[in-house]
């Protein structure tokens, strides 16, 4: 397909739309910069970014209905009801939402992140990134808990929960969890985004400022060379491509984030560096199962160092494959102290799979 029928198709503007966004340098395939409108790739394989999320290939769909009179065939329109409307109950689960879409505040917040219309509904072509944002929420919502009590119950001391979003891009999940936090839990707290990309900070910056998010800030940064200037509660990553998501678990270890949550993108580094299997070397001739393996092979490995550091970490699917593939969740809570032992396990697999990974810090290995 081509790349700027693939943007228009996935919703993210008209064709001239994408066209500004592709030569803008923000589009990458497979982690390659394309400024290229019409280059042809496999949309079934092929992994795109936008200002470094990832935009999950779906078929368009195509249902039959039975236009009322009175409904107008259009999407949006002030004058009266549209067909979509009609779609709405078929579009969205019936499950009980955390960020509920009837909720003032929440239609407000909603509204200013573009998820919402005018008309009050979620958007056809926002659905799913609305279910996604809520069922993060969901996934977390025992560790939010968790962490909001902690603070009330301190006798001393700041009572603020405070929260980080490395590689925030555009910050949907960050304003979700602000208002869920602020307003649903009543816990005071404080958010941070980072992302290296100008003009997702900017435009976080804007709707912070149109919300009136005065205890939420962003900042234009390498995680990796940013030096906060308090300490974290929790930290949260949603899609951070390839290493991005290391980065921000070893900003969190480095810093003693107490809990952090990821949901890791495209994983190009054990790929890369042609790691081995030993006996079951032959099956990696097949590139996609080979792709696959080292998919799963990094979230263990980012697992089993956590553990080693002392945090308990749990993985779980996160929303349906048929979104996207890139569907796991890492929920992981410090609760004990560094272990020699399961480090050694760790380097021990590295050393037999003959690579070496971002996560991991040479002054960790051997304590």
């Amino acid at each position: 397909m081509r790349l700027d029928k693939f943007l228009s198709n996935m919703g993210l503007g008209s064709r001239k739309d994408v066209h500004k966004l592709i030569a803008s340098g923000v589009v990458m395939i497979d982690g390659n910069t394309c400024r290229a409108r019409d280059a042809q790739f496999d949309e079934n394989v092929a992994r795109v970014t936008v200002n470094g999320e990832f935009i999950p290939y779906k078929p368009f769909v195509y249902i039959m209905v039975n236009k009322p009179a009175g409904y107008l065939s259009s999407t949006e329109d002030g004058s009266g009801p549209v067909v979509t409307e009609l779609l709405s109950g078929a579009s969205m689960s019936n499950r009980a939402y955390f960020v509920k879409p009837d909720n003032p505040r929440a239609i407000e917040m909603l509204k200013a992140i573009g998820i919402m219309g005018d008309n009050g509904k979620v958007k056809n072509d926002k659905i799913r990134k609305y279910n996604q944002i809520d069922h993060f929420i969901e996934l977390i919502d025992p560790m939010l808990r968790k962490l909001c009590d902690a603070k009330k119950k301190q006798e001393n001391g700041d009572k603020t929960i405070d929260i980080v979003d490395c590689a925030c891009g555009k910050s949907y999940l960050s304003f979700a969890l602000c208002y869920y936090v602020r307003f649903v839990l009543k816990t005071p707290c404080r958010f941070t985004g980072l992302d290296y990309n100008s003009i997702v900070i900017e435009d976080s910056k804007r709707i912070a400022e149109k919300l009136g998010y005065t205890n939420m800030k962003f900042i234009e940064t390498d995680i990796g060379k940013y030096e906060p200037d308090r300490k974290y509660d929790l930290l949260i990553t949603l899609h951070a491509c390839d290493i991005a998501t290391d980065l921000a678990l070893r900003f969190g270890i480095d810093h003693g984030v107490k809990a952090m949550v990821c949901v890791p993108c495209c994983h190009r580094e054990m790929n890369d560096q042609g790691f081995e299997l030993g006996a079951a070397d032959p099956v990696l001739k097949y590139g996609i199962l080979k792709a696959r393996i080292a998919d799963s092979l990094t979230d263990g490995l980012r697992a089993m160092y956590l553990e080693a550091i002392g945090y308990d970490v749990s993985m779980v699917e996160y929303i349906s494959p048929l979104d996207t593939p890139k569907n796991l969740m890492m929920r992981c809570e410090l609760k004990r102290g560094y272990s020699q032992d399961l480090m050694d396990k760790y380097n021990g697999l590295c050393n037999s799979l003959g690579v070496k990974m971002s996560i991991s810090k040479e002054s960790d290995l051997i304590r």
